[in-house]
């Protein structure tokens, strides 16, 4: 049985410095993937278009670390899917043709910054995974 995202997750409830910290792996893991500043703000659910230091030191909503912690588990899931470094950090640009991307690249979706296409983009990945 597959684990759920960390949507509903006491992870959730995290001290500021353990969210800062959070903050700054999923932007290290967004530019991992060849996400541009600009867009790396708006996936992880800030309304400015650059992330200043100020808001990587500020308290994160609950809503922000939702983003952060979908980030962390579609990096998990990558790299539990893919041994190749190469297919974990460039698979959010492939495009896809199964019928949720319909051609689409999963940055293209996560790119609207809407939390269900984080989240709905972390269980297709998550579905690819070998059952145990």
């Amino acid at each position: 049985m597959s684990r759920q995202p960390s949507l509903n997750s006491n992870r959730l409830q995290l001290s500021d410095q353990q969210a800062s910290t959070a903050l700054r792996v999923a932007i290290k893991i967004l530019q991992l993937w060849g996400v541009l500043e600009q867009e790396q703000s708006v996936i992880l659910g800030f309304n400015r278009k650059n992330l200043t230091e100020d808001q990587m030191q500020s308290a994160l909503s609950k809503d922000q670390l939702s983003h952060i912690s979908l980030i962390l588990d579609i990096h998990a899931t990558l790299r539990s899917v893919f041994s190749n470094p190469a297919n974990q950090y460039g698979f959010m640009r492939m495009r896809n043709n199964n019928s949720f991307f319909n051609g689409r690249t999963p940055m293209e979706i996560i790119g609207s910054g809407e939390l269900k296409d984080l989240y709905e983009t972390w269980h297709r990945i998550k579905s690819l995974e070998q059952p145990m």
